[in-house]
């Protein structure tokens, strides 16, 4: 591994001290959907990454800071309020964005200028195209690398999918279909679905045609639909279809169907074709 560049803490030059990131949007302790505490998640990667890593979390809230404190053996000093106390104190190295969707933008494009590195994003990025642009402008502008939490491409058994569609063993005219239940959203879960489609697939959609019921729910300060259905068109003639509502059965499965045989990817990976059915056999992610 090539060596670490030093990092300044602020008001210190040229101190040299262990790889920085920052946390911001600790949340509260493993507590249903609106309180799930993705940050703790993401401090647990850091430190997977790096163990001598250096965790800063930045929250509001008293409690969900002393929570992250305790989690992660973080002394006072490493805990803060706000983004710009942490910013007068210390130049976090990586930064990981775990707010809820509506401070998405802001925090990141503060981050780029205040020099970091590497930004880890939460999906769903931003809430409106806008909010992306100014973000990616941002970023690039700033020489900052900046990376959406779209993490299920790097679990064994979609890599192996991936593999397994572009050796042809399902055939062509691909269809592939997601469904989302638990009563999730497009914003929170089915994004995670539309990115798989577009890396099992290798392209971007050609066309989207959607619609959705909404009756005033919101999650994360922003609205949610009640159901929603979006039919994809990527290149190749394959094709996406995405379901979320509250009557899905249980389950998070995708299901391709190919001219010569179905993909199943769910706890397990599995082909079915006129020869049988094979069941392969993956990591764990």
């Amino acid at each position: 591994m090539p060596d670490r560049p030093a990092i300044t803490v602020r008001g210190e030059p040229g101190r040299a001290t262990p790889p920085v990131a920052a946390v911001l949007g600790c949340g509260k302790a493993r507590e249903g959907k609106v309180g799930w505490a993705i940050g703790h998640a993401h401090a647990e990667g850091w430190r997977a990454a790096d163990p001598t890593v250096r965790l800063v979390g930045v929250d509001p809230s008293a409690e969900n800071l002393a929570s992250f404190g305790r989690a992660f053996g973080l002394d006072a000093e490493d805990l803060y309020p706000s983004t710009e106390a942490m910013y007068a104190a210390i130049a976090p190295d990586f930064v990981s964005v775990c707010t809820w969707p509506g401070l998405h933008a802001g925090l990141v494009i503060e981050a780029a200028r205040q020099g970091v590195r590497g930004i880890v994003c939460e999906k769903p990025m931003a809430s409106d195209v806008g909010e992306i642009r100014r973000m990616v402008e941002a970023c690039a502008g700033a020489g900052v690398r900046l990376a959406i939490v779209h993490q299920r491409r790097y679990d064994p058994k979609f890599q192996a999918a991936r593999e397994l569609i572009r050796d042809g063993a399902i055939g062509d005219g691909l269809v592939l279909e997601a469904r989302v239940a638990n009563d999730w959203d497009m914003l929170e879960w089915t994004v995670h679905w539309f990115d798989m489609a577009g890396f099992l697939f290798d392209a971007a959609p050609l066309s989207v045609l959607a619609g959705i019921v909404h009756t005033g729910q919101r999650r994360y300060g922003h609205a949610i639909e009640d159901r929603s259905i979006a039919f994809l068109e990527y290149p190749g003639g394959r094709q996406a279809i995405f379901v979320t509502g509250p009557e899905n059965p249980p389950g998070d499965d995708i299901v391709i169907r190919g001219s010569v045989g179905i993909l199943r990817i769910g706890s397990r990976l599995s082909v079915l074709t006129d020869q049988g059915a094979t069941v392969y056999p993956v990591e764990p992610p």
